[in-house]
């Protein structure tokens, strides 16, 4: 696998990842394992795209057609662990937001994006007092050990960063997920957020 520097190897995943987020990720397929190398070695990151159509894991020797969203996310490698039936285990942080212009499949079968455009980041905003309650919930969770997230102290007092992190951690319905990494307008997205929870708890009652 050779890629120059403009190129990025593309991830379709069923998920979406948010800048200055972090998440998990099981590799194992080879065309991954060969990119995670790849990006590893030369200090580089990957593309995560929802997948909108197709199969994520493909059977070696299969093709599968798929199709992801154009709006995309850098996923920087901060942690990788091997297993013993030679899976890696990595975490990603989200990097800057792009849109793809253009891409290919290489010859491992693996999308890449020949052409990127980089999305300007969001403006931040420290966290509305009315919706501080959302710091409060990413607080509960990064206190639970399966979460495995050092988050800043400073960090909640940041409303893209909060928001991000917690949407990343949510099981919240992917085209949403998908909305609030395009959505440009902090504040928007905070509120979004927020009514959304609002919604899903009184459903639950």
């Amino acid at each position: 696998m050779q890629l120059n520097d403009q190129e990025r190897a593309i991830f379709p995943l069923k998920t979406v990842l948010f800048p200055h987020a972090e998440m998990p990720l099981v590799i194992f397929e080879p065309r991954y394992l060969e990119m995670v190398s790849y990006c590893l070695e030369h200090n580089q990151p990957f593309l995560v795209a929802q997948l909108i159509s197709g199969q994520e894991v493909v059977k070696q020797n299969q093709e599968s057609a798929i199709s992801y969203n154009l709006f995309a996310t850098e996923a920087f490698i901060v942690d990788f662990d091997k297993t013993a039936n030679g899976s890696l285990l990595i975490r990603v942080k989200g990097g800057s937001r792009v849109v793809i212009k253009d891409s290919y499949i290489n010859l491992q079968q693996l999308h890449v994006a020949k052409a990127c455009k980089l999305i300007e980041p969001v403006a931040d905003i420290p966290i509305p007092h009315d919706l501080t309650g959302l710091a409060d919930i990413l607080e509960k969770l990064c206190e639970l050990p399966e979460v495995n997230l050092q988050f800043k102290s400073s960090d909640f007092d940041s409303c893209d960063k909060v928001v991000n992190q917690l949407a990343q951690l949510l099981p919240l319905d992917l085209e949403f997920k998908q909305y609030l990494l395009e959505e440009d307008d902090c504040e928007e997205k905070a509120i979004a957020l927020y009514e959304q929870l609002v919604r899903e708890a009184n459903l639950a009652e």
